[in-house]
Formats: C-alpha cells, sequence, structure tokens
C-alpha cells in the first residue's frame, strides 16, 4: 500500500480529500494529517509515507519550504499542491522542487481521483509492479499514440499525403473514425509575462491534457497531441452530437479558466476548426484552426473561438510593410533608437487601427522582426547572431496573449539591439583612439609625434588629428601636453628629481616651455607646485 499524508491548515480540506479518495482501490491508505508545516515535516520522518498531499500555504513552514526539506529527507517521496492562490510564482517555485501536480480549491472527486490514478500507475511502472497484461495494455496504448503523432506531424502539419479513405486511415494510424463530422481543436497557453518553459510548461501541458481527456467518451474517437505551448485535438462525432461538442468546448475553457488560480498570468484559449465530413478535411480543419487561433491577438484569449464564426479580415500589405523597412533603414543609418521605436510604435498604432486580421498581424510583425535582422546584418551589426535572435523572437511572440503585446515585443526587442549595435559601433569607433593613447602613455618622455601615432594607427594623419578630436572632446596637442603634466606631478610629488630633470623625463626639450605648460594646466609653476604638494 502505498502512504499518503494530507497537510493542510485547514481541518476540513483534509477531511474532504480523506473523504473524496478511493484509497484503497488505488493501494493506497491515509497514513495522517498535518495542519501546519512543522507537523508535517515530523509526520514525514516518523511515517515515511509515499505521497504527500500538501497546501502551498500553511503557517510554520509553508508548503515551499516543507516541500525542500522534506526532499532533502526522502528524495523520492512525491508531492501533489492544493492551491487556491492566484499567485504563480508559488506554482512556479514548487514545481522547480518537483511537484508534478497540484489540485485547485474546491477540490473535485474526479480530479482527486485522476491525479492519484496517475501517481499509483507511475508508481507501479518505477517498481516494475504491474501485470504483464497492463504492461501489454499500456505498451499498445504508446504504440497507438506514436502512429497517431505520426499522422499529425507528418500528414496535418507536414505534407504527405492523407490515406485516401477512412479505413485505410483508421489501419495505417490506429485511429477508429466512423463517418460523420471530423474536426481539429487547438488549445493555446499564453503567458502575459513571457514565462513558459522547462518543468512549469510541462505541467501546465499535461494539465490540459488531463482536462481534454476528461471528455473523450462525448466522441466516436479522438487524439490529443502536444507541441510547444499548444495541445491538439483531432475529433470525431457523429452529426447529432455536434452541438454536444460545442458544448464540451466551452466546459473544457472553463476548466481551463480554472488553472488561472494557480498560475495567474497565464491565459488559455480553445480554437475549434472548421467541422468536415471528410477526413481529407482535417488539414483544411487544422488550418482554420490556426487562423482563429491569431484571432485571439485581437479579440482576446480566454476562450473559445470557433473558426466558423470569423469573418474575414484585411492584411496588412507588402506597401506598408516596405514602407516600414525603408523608415527602419533610415533609423539604422544614422544610428537613431529613438527614432526606430517612434517608427514601430506608429506601424503598430496603424495595425491596431486598420482592422487587420490577427494571424496577418503576427505574420507581418514576425516579418518586419526579420528585416530588421537582415538590416543589421548587412550593416555588419550583427555578426552571426541572426537565426539565433530570429528564434529568440519567435518563441517569445508565440506566448504573447494580445497585439498590443505583439507590438510592444517588436520595439523592445528591435529598439534594443540597435543600442546594442550603436554600443558596439562606438566602442569599434573608439579602438583606435585607445590604441593611440596607449602609445602615447608608453612614449610620453620620447618627441612624439601626430605623424608617428597617426602611422601607429593606420590613418594618416589629418584625418586622424579631426577623428581624436571627435571622440577624446580634445586635441592629439593638448592630450599629450595634460599626459606629460600629470607624469611631471607625479614625480614632482613621489621623487626628489630636480624641475629639469623631471622636464626630461616627461620628454620636454625646454625647461620655460614645460615650466608655461605646466603653470597652463595647473596654476602654479613646477617648483610651487613642488612646495604645495611634495
Amino acid at each position: 500500500m502505498l502512504k499518503v499524508l494530507l497537510a493542510d491548515d485547514e481541518v476540513r480540506v483534509c477531511r474532504l480529500v480523506q473523504a473524496l479518495g478511493e484509497w484503497e482501490s488505488l493501494g493506497m491508505e491515509v497514513c495522517g494529517m498535518a495542519h501546519n508545516g512543522l507537523e508535517a515535516l515530523r509526520m514525514i520522518e516518523e511515517e515515511r509515507p509515499d505521497l504527500v498531499i500538501t497546501d502551498i500555504r500553511m503557517p510554520g513552514c509553508d508548503g515551499l519550504e516543507l516541500i525542500s526539506r522534506a526532499k532533502a529527507l526522502q528524495p523520492g517521496l512525491q508531492f501533489v499542491i492544493i492551491s487556491g492562490y492566484r499567485q504563480f510564482e508559488y506554482a512556479q517555485s514548487a514545481i522547480k522542487y518537483g511537484v508534478g501536480d497540484y489540485l485547485l480549491k474546491p477540490i473535485k472527486k474526479d480530479e482527486l481521483t485522476a491525479t492519484l490514478q496517475k501517481i499509483r500507475q507511475a508508481y507501479d511502472l518505477r517498481h516494475a509492479n504491474i501485470t504483464k497484461a497492463e504492461q501489454l495494455r499500456l505498451h499498445m496504448k504508446e504504440n497507438l499514440y506514436r502512429l497517431g503523432r505520426s499522422f499529425f506531424t507528418n500528414c496535418l502539419l507536414g505534407e504527405e499525403e492523407l490515406p485516401a479513405g477512412l479505413s485505410d486511415l483508421n489501419g495505417r494510424y490506429g485511429f477508429h473514425f466512423a463517418p460523420g463530422i471530423f474536426q481539429v481543436i487547438l488549445v493555446k497557453i499564453d503567458s502575459a509575462d513571457g514565462r513558459f518553459d522547462g518543468e512549469e510548461g510541462r505541467v501546465m501541458i499535461r494539465k490540459v491534457l488531463d482536462i481534454l481527456q476528461k471528455y473523450e467518451t462525448v466522441f466516436t474517437d479522438c487524439a490529443f497531441y502536444e507541441k510547444d505551448s499548444r495541445v491538439y485535438g483531432l475529433l470525431n462525432y457523429a452529426p447529432e452530437n455536434e452541438k454536444k461538442a460545442d458544448k464540451t468546448f466551452r466546459a473544457v475553457m472553463e476548466s481551463l479558466n480554472m488553472q488561472k488560480t494557480a498560475f495567474a498570468g497565464m491565459i488559455f484559449t480553445l480554437c475549434a476548426g472548421t467541422k468536415e465530413t471528410d477526413p481529407q478535411g482535417l488539414r483544411e480543419s487544422l488550418r482554420q484552426a490556426a487562423e482563429a487561433l491569431g484571432q485571439r491577438l485581437i479579440s482576446l484569449g480566454g476562450r473559445v473561438i470557433q473558426a466558423e464564426d470569423l469573418s474575414p479580415r484585411p492584411d496588412c500589405g507588402e506597401k506598408t510593410l516596405a514602407q516600414l523597412a525603408r523608415d527602419m533603414a533610415a533609423a539604422v543609418e544614422v544610428l537613431a533608437p529613438d527614432k526606430l521605436r517612434e517608427t514601430l510604435a506608429a506601424f503598430g498604432a496603424a495595425l491596431q487601427a486598420g482592422g487587420v486580421g490577427g494571424r496577418a498581424a503576427f505574420d507581418a510583425i514576425r516579418e518586419s522582426f526579420g528585416r530588421f535582422l537582415l538590416l543589421l546584418q548587412n550593416q555588419g551589426m550583427l555578426g552571426q547572431r541572426t537565426e539565433e535572435e530570429r528564434a529568440a523572437f519567435d518563441a517569445d511572440a508565440d506566448l504573447c496573449p494580445d497585439l498590443a503585446g505583439l507590438v510592444g515585443l517588436l520595439e523592445e526587442q528591435a529598439v534594443k539591439l540597435l543600442e546594442r549595435a550603436v554600443e558596439q559601433r562606438a566602442q569599434e569607433e573608439a579602438r583606435p583612439v585607445r590604441a593611440a593613447k596607449a602609445y602615447m602613455q608608453a612614449h610620453y618622455m620620447e618627441p612624439v609625434t601626430l605623424d608617428e601615432v597617426s602611422a601607429h594607427v593606420g590613418f594618416n594623419a589629418s584625418y586622424f588629428s579631426t577623428f581624436f578630436k571627435k571622440h577624446c572632446g580634445t586635441g592629439f596637442l593638448e592630450y599629450l601636453s595634460e599626459l606629460r603634466v600629470s607624469k611631471a606631478k607625479e614625480l614632482l610629488r613621489d621623487t626628489d628629481l630636480n624641475v629639469t630633470a623631471v622636464c626630461e623625463a616627461v620628454g620636454y626639450a625646454d625647461v620655460k616651455h614645460f615650466n608655461r605648460t605646466f603653470k597652463k594646466y595647473t596654476g602654479v609653476k613646477p617648483s610651487e607646485f613642488r612646495k604645495l604638494y611634495s
């Protein structure tokens, strides 16, 4: 029997979980209840449970600290967190500690049962604790999933031809589709703060799959596949169940929106493609679901969007993109981040005011960023990072929940890259100046000339004189004089050399000229400086 510890500061919650769980049929037993974190930690040491179901917030030692300390004591201990708080950070941190699932308050029997079943099955797999019949069933299930996924990847997302008939489709890919309606749905997870990766993302995808699979019996056959921040569903159902399917989509959406209780900042959208009467239409249904997904940028997500309800909208137009490219090029040419920001802000405002479709707006912004990267690349400002920057932008853009966020991302990323290019250009231009200064600092005691230093850094004297003054704010001779006077001050302060010896040590042949120059920059003669500061 798997031992389960319940931990919640509300006694009634512990009792409710105990009452709802089908413990005996799942081969589990509740070994105890704790009502604060310290008590739970003590009971974990004493009882050595296999699973702890704990509230994310408790007095004494909250759920996160409990998980961390318990994992140190018992690394293989499994946790399920209970949350009724709109605190993204708590759920995110818990997942980083290795929590594999969560339950939302108020706790429902079917969700608790499904969670416990998954934990029991995972435990049995880890400990080879299942019968040969169950092993065979799971093996067949995995094979069917792989076959179906290959159909989804190669035929619907790829270019491979769809099987000609229903029997061929079922035979090759393990489906049980029947004549009726064929439809693709797409559940998209967006993040208002751009966070969706690692274990956190995997937990959210599993939760979406759990919710969808609860409604499998509504359909003749269905299959679900995850990709990045999306879950796709291939649905087949009888025409008389059309309204029931639409109702199911709304029920799924309600369940998805409840997940915001644990993951504030996450936005879920369910997009339903067109209803086709032939499996050959699944590719078109998928395309229309993607169109509906784009529309969430305009009409906002967090709801069901039916492809059949969308009306045609204009695209951005090549003329607009070409004008934007010219305006961006003008900003890049003069290295003006503020001008680029104004240009992109105006472009975004025009997109939002022009009634452009969501998918068209997304494509236009992605295309605009690509053109901007090409501008930087052609100017030698991007190095080898073009594909890296494009991939990073695409990943962030895919999580934007609305058009305003997408426009803001374009503006932020493009301006940041131009500012970086401006800084790099300034550093590159300053490199000859730094080399010239280093040369003068090494040779100031010699009769250094402008021709000599210019030749050292690879410029002609006339150009370098202007270049040096532009970047330093002072001319070549003035800088050299300041350098020599600075070194003279050190010698007068720190050595016993007489003024004539100091004069020669810093590169002057004439003591009178040295005295005049020294007084010009310090206000006193060398001998007076020594009296004041030695």
